[in-house]
């Protein structure tokens, strides 16, 4: 199991399990601050399902994480892997030549609404999130939450380079998203459909924007609406993108 604050944290942690062949669960840590009861059992249900042996967290968290286990009378081993220095990201030929074909558990809610663990196996992520190839040029930017089905290329290194923007601060900040995309000439990006709403929103204000370093978009963590989609490559192509490749990290599973 692991739950972090820090997608910085998270990274080498996911890296660490699916070097050495290890299942892994990453979960999100949102509802331990809204109520930690509720997070608990949801938490405890997680590791009873799949047999977890282990906890892995950021400082912060593992601290409030234990203290839960406590009160519970659960005796569940949370380790604390802050010392785990990122030493840059593994070279994507290493990561996927060495990976172990060891399986990955999401929550998701599906398109049925009713919460559930889906599993990921390792082949889905060698040939699904790698397309099927090694190390390239790319310059991910990634949006996802790393606890998300789609979130998942965040945790491998695909190309070149990856970023990492917060959600929330797209929403807030479109613009953001835009100085990223030309500051590091980005080709591939991931989305979810409000994501793609809000950008619409900028874009269609008048906002200048360039969109010809783009050639890879993902769109996933939630349903899919295709005039939502089909507007935004619109607003792509007036904004210079040829020849781009969509594809839909929903329904992985």
């Amino acid at each position: 199991m692991l739950c972090y604050s820090t997608i910085s944290e998270n990274i080498p942690a996911a890296w660490a399990c699916l070097l050495s062949g290890r299942e892994f669960h990453p979960c999100s840590p949102a509802l331990l601050y809204r109520d930690k009861v509720a997070f608990w059992e949801q938490f405890d249900r997680s590791m009873m399902s799949l047999n977890a042996d282990a906890v892995l967290s950021d400082a912060e968290t593992a601290t409030t994480l234990r203290t839960i286990a406590k009160e519970q009378g659960s005796a569940a081993t949370i380790d604390d892997t802050s010392s785990w220095a990122m030493q840059g990201q593994p070279k994507s030929h290493i990561l996927y030549e060495n990976l172990t074909p060891a399986n990955v558990y999401i929550q998701t809610s599906g398109s049925t609404g009713i919460p559930k663990l889906a599993c990921i196996s390792g082949d889905t992520l060698m040939h699904r999130f790698y397309d099927g190839i090694g190390p390239d040029n790319r310059v991910m930017l990634n949006v996802l939450a790393s606890h998300s089905i789609g979130g998942m290329r965040t945790i491998l290194p695909l190309g070149r380079t990856n970023i990492r923007l917060e959600p929330a601060r797209l929403m807030a900040l479109p613009q953001s998203w835009w100085e990223l995309v030309n500051k590091y000439q980005v080709t591939d990006v991931d989305l979810t459909n409000l994501n793609v709403s809000n950008l619409i929103a900028h874009m269609a204000n008048g906002a200048a924007y360039n969109a010809k370093s783009l050639e890879r978009l993902a769109f996933g963590a939630e349903p899919i609406k295709p005039a939502t989609i089909t507007r935004f490559f619109q607003l792509l192509r007036h904004g210079g993108m040829r020849n781009a490749k969509s594809t839909f990290v929903y329904s992985m599973t």
